[in-house]
C-alpha cells in the first residue's frame, strides 16, 4: 500500500508523511557526515558504531522510500532502524556520563520522540494493512 493508497485513511498517509521526512532528515545528516569526513569516518567511536552510522546513510532514504511506496515494508524498516540507532546512540550517551563526560544531547532529544513515535505507530497499526490473497489486492481496514 503506497500514500496515495485510496483506502489509506488522512492520518495515516500524514503519519507516514511525516516518518518519511524524518528519516530524511537522517539521510541527510548522515550523508554530510560521510561528504565532511568520509565513509567510515566517525573516528570518535568504536569500528562497530562508525559501520553502523555509516550504514544508515543508505538505509535512511530505503526507510523514506518504503514508508511512501510500501508502507507496511516501510514501517517495519523504520521501526528496526529507530530501535537500533536509539540503542546504539543511548548506549553511547550512558558510557559518556558513566566516564564523567559531557554527552551532546542535541540531536538525541529529538531522536527518542521520534523513535517512539515511529515504533508506536508501526505497533498500532500493525495488521491494519492486509493482503486479499484471493484479488491479490491490498486494503486498508479502519
Amino acid at each position: 500500500m503506497t500514500v496515495l493508497h485510496p483506502g489509506l485513511r488522512n492520518a495515516d498517509r500524514l503519519a507516514l508523511l511525516a516518518m518519511a521526512i524524518g528519516f530524511c532528515v537522517g539521510t541527510c545528516t548522515h550523508t554530510r557526515d560521510a561528504i565532511s569526513a568520509g565513509l567510515f569516518g566517525y573516528r570518535h567511536v568504536s569500528v562497530a558504531v562508525n559501520i553502523f552510522w555509516t550504514l544508515l546513510t543508505f538505509a535512511d532514504p530505503a526507510a523514506t522510500l518504503l514508508l511512501l511506496l510500501r508502507s507496511r515494508a516501510g514501517l517495519i524498516l523504520a521501526s528496526l532502524i529507530m530501535v537500533s540507532d536509539v540503542a546504539v546512540n543511548g548506549g553511547l550517551i550512558i558510557a559518556r556520563l558513566l566516564s564523567g563526560g559531557s554527552p551532546d544531547l542535541l540531536y538525541f532529544a529529538f531522536q527518542l520522540p521520534f523513535g517512539v513515535l515511529v515504533v508506536a505507530y508501526s505497533l498500532a497499526r500493525r495488521g491494519v494493512y492486509q493482503v486479499d490473497r484471493t484479488s491479490s489486492a491490498v486494503r486498508a481496514e479502519s
